[in-house]
């Protein structure tokens, strides 16, 4: 899988312009190979860098599975490269995907 780096400016956002982002435009998906605590762990130390470096988010910021919340526009899928390949071939512009080959052991 060729994945996107995630470009901060279009997921921290300052609605009203005093040079301070004031909302977290991306959702995080996890697929059940996220449920490793390892794993859990760093989606839990990412959520809270996210939250740090804005004053408001909208929630849920972590979702199972890939349903999508339609306030969010950028999306991370988190899970294993077998769990997100058919996620991939549909992406759209601002779908992004983080995976590996083998679980976590």
């Amino acid at each position: 899988m060729n994945y996107k780096k995630l470009i901060p400016k279009k997921i921290f956002l300052d609605r009203d312009g005093d040079g301070v982002a004031d909302s977290v435009d991306l959702q995080l998906h996890l697929f059940p190979s996220s449920s490793h605590p390892a794993v859990l762990s760093a989606i839990m130390d990412l959520s809270a860098c996210l939250g740090f470096e804005t004053m408001g988010m909208n929630l849920p910021l972590v979702k199972t599975g890939a349903k999508r919340d339609s306030s969010f526009n950028h999306h991370l899928y988190i899970g294993l490269n077998q769990e997100l390949k058919e996620m991939y071939s549909e992406g759209l512009e601002n779908d992004y995907y983080l995976g590996q080959e083998d679980e976590v052991s």
